[in-house]
């Protein structure tokens, strides 16, 4: 097995598996319950039988448990904004389970990802004294 960061941004599913994945760094990423995916997506779990690249959805692909696993999306995980930053970050967790930051680095980073612009939250506070480390950047391509 080998990652796949061509799959990020897409969520999968293996045919028969009730668990839901998103391709982030190339590998497979829990999506660990419905309200995490309400939490982010702009789409829910409409199903898709074959990838195609301006298409939504989850792919069903009967490969998916080939591709290398990451750690499963924290359920806390959500799309945010400072008061004093037009960036975008993920919310989010690193291999050691430390909350982190991730700028969505571009609009077409928040198409592929699927990702909500609705559901940004305004967090009313300066993006330094959150006092949350970077994690890696989330970009597309």
């Amino acid at each position: 097995m080998a990652p796949r960061p061509d799959l990020n941004g897409l969520r999968v599913q293996q045919y028969g598996d009730p668990n839901v994945y998103l391709m982030d760094q190339g590998l497979r990423r829990w999506i660990p319950s419905q309200a995490v995916t309400a939490q982010l997506f702009t789409h829910g779990t409409d199903v898709v039988y074959r990838y195609h690249p301006t298409g939504s959805g989850v792919v069903l692909d009967l490969h998916v448990n080939l591709i290398d696993a990451g750690f499963q999306l924290p359920d806390e995980c959500v799309l945010f904004q400072a008061a004093d930053s037009p960036q975008v970050f993920l919310l989010d967790q690193d291999a050691g389970g430390n909350q982190v930051k991730r700028w969505v680095t571009s609009a077409a980073a928040m198409e592929r990802y699927q990702f909500d612009w609705a559901k940004i939250k305004h967090w009313n506070v300066a993006l330094g004294d959150l006092d949350l480390p970077d994690g890696p950047h989330i970009s597309w391509p």
